[in-house]
């Protein structure tokens, strides 16, 4: 399916984009009208006091609509161009998704939200009270009531920790590199045996990196709210070099939270627990993913329940304050018998935190070639996902776990979300940070995106780090140089 989307707002071409492939994931969007199938109009229309658009859908050749819809959304009385653009995306985006509704005739569960961030809406809303909020959102955005009842239960679990003081700011450190690369897997991330001559210069430049970095920050007079080190698996290091990472890395101290991810089994080892325990991390990941062995060698997991098992019970004799396990809803051949399996067997091995992600069918990744192939297989996976999502809400809930963090993706199965559950007293503060960008973050290693906030207007500046590990390692100085230039002042 090819669509022309003909729109008087160009710069939210993507954006509408995005609106319509919730609908129809597999189609085409363009901005000419060559041998297009259909044709999608949208007009945004101003007054003072309103924002208007109008869309409509038609199959090439054809002058009579296959199906109209408008909406419109009040200005404020004060109201920024930062604020004025967000609001003439919002309305475009409410109007396809009132026109798509229509012609399709199905419902999403996150209505007309496309955002990765939905908890936004909650925060722009909080002098509302709770029911006028559900009321808007089931309304006007077409969120299902229990998504909208659980966004509320994640910003009253995120108050705690939604405001980080004056001059925090948070750290993350990206290790590329795994032991094998999962078929669903999109990072810029190599397998640690294929690319073990990319380590050595890798690491240089990091360490090169982390010495700028604690500079910048003496410097700048901030102080290191969060620690977290991520990849990729930073235990896809051998010991020596993971234990100098840890040995660079112990300058940020003190922090509120120090995070780990170990997160393959496969990498976990005594003397990689031990570095971390010295290291004085109190948070480290251990992730399952699955809990299926045949589940887990389809997916290049490359190990076995029985491993799972085992760096549990390693991880407890060093008593860190929190353990978090992620698992997947929406694996390939995977039933809603087989997710509900490997819940369980993850609750009986009671982490602090379960992460509950829905598998995201990333483009250039292995995964997306074998369902594009197989788009039976794709079909049945988003029908199980949405059964596997619903279950886990309800067995975390009666388990004492609350959601506390929830992020979406593009391409994600069912159109559905991840969701971190935690111990009350337990959750990541990082993993909220990051999420409802309300912290500043110094993003080190490749691929990292470093965030200045600025809560007055709540704009948000970014320096990205390049992808690729090889013009990470090259450029490393230019990174550097970006951080510098983004907490200018």
């Amino acid at each position: 399916m090819r669509i022309f989307l003909d729109s008087n707002a160009p710069e939210f071409f993507n954006d509408i984009s995005e609106s319509i492939r919730a609908f129809y994931p597999q189609a085409i969007i363009t901005r000419e009208n060559i041998s297009a199938d259909f044709l999608l109009r949208l007009s945004l229309i101003y007054d003072r006091e309103k924002i208007k658009c109008s869309a409509s859908f038609f199959r090439a050749n054809n002058s009579t609509p296959d199906g109209t819809a408008e909406s419109s959304l009040e200005l404020p009385a004060l109201n920024s161009p930062l604020e004025l653009k967000r609001i003439r995306k919002r309305v475009s985006k409410l109007a396809v998704f009132k026109l798509m509704s229509k012609i399709t005739n199905i419902k999403l569960p996150w209505g007309s939200l496309t955002g990765i961030r939905p908890t936004k809406l909650i925060y722009e809303r909080s002098k509302m009270d709770k029911r006028s909020i559900i009321k808007e959102l089931t309304e006007v955005y077409g969120v299902a009531k229990e998504n909208v009842e659980l966004l509320l239960r994640i910003t009253d679990a995120q108050r705690p920790y939604i405001q980080p003081e004056k001059d925090a700011v948070d750290i993350y450190i990206g290790i590329p590199f795994c032991k094998t690369r999962c078929i669903y897997c999109s990072f810029a991330s190599v397998d640690a045996t294929k690319g073990e001559s990319l380590i050595p210069g890798y690491m240089r430049s990091l360490i090169k990196e982390i010495r700028a970095v604690h500079e910048l920050i003496r410097t700048r007079h901030k102080r290191v709210r969060c620690l977290y080190i991520g990849g990729g698996t930073p235990t896809s290091l051998d010991d020596a070099s993971f234990e100098a990472l840890l040995s660079e890395i112990s300058v940020f101290a003190p922090y509120c939270e120090y995070t780990i991810e170990a997160g393959r089994p496969d990498t976990i080892t005594l003397k990689k627990l031990e570095l971390i325990k010295w290291a004085g991390a109190q948070r480290i990941s251990i992730n399952p993913q699955s809990m299926n062995a045949r589940t887990l060698e389809l997916i290049g997991r490359r190990h076995t329940p029985e491993e799972i098992y085992s760096c549990f019970e390693m991880a407890r004799n060093f008593d860190f304050k929190c353990i978090n396990a992620d698992i997947i809803a929406g694996l390939p051949g995977e039933s809603p018998e087989d997710f509900n399996y490997t819940l369980n067997k993850v609750k009986e091995l009671a982490p602090q935190n379960i992460t509950v992600h829905t598998l995201s069918i990333k483009k250039g990744s292995e995964l997306a070639r074998i369902l594009e192939a197989s788009p039976a297989l794709q079909n049945l996976s988003q029908e199980h996902a949405n059964i596997m999502v619903k279950n886990a809400r309800t067995v975390l809930k009666t388990s004492g776990y609350n959601p506390y963090y929830l992020y979406r993706q593009k391409y994600q199965a069912g159109n559905l979300e991840n969701v971190g559950y935690a111990l009350k007293g337990l959750e990541c503060v990082y993993n909220i940070d990051i999420m409802e960008e309300t912290a500043d973050i110094l993003a080190l290693g490749a691929g990292g995106i470093s965030k200045r906030t600025f809560p007055d207007n709540g704009r948000i500046e970014r320096a990205p780090n390049c992808k690729n590990i090889m013009d990470y390692t090259t450029r490393i100085d230019e990174m550097i140089e970006r951080k510098k230039a983004l907490f200018e002042n």
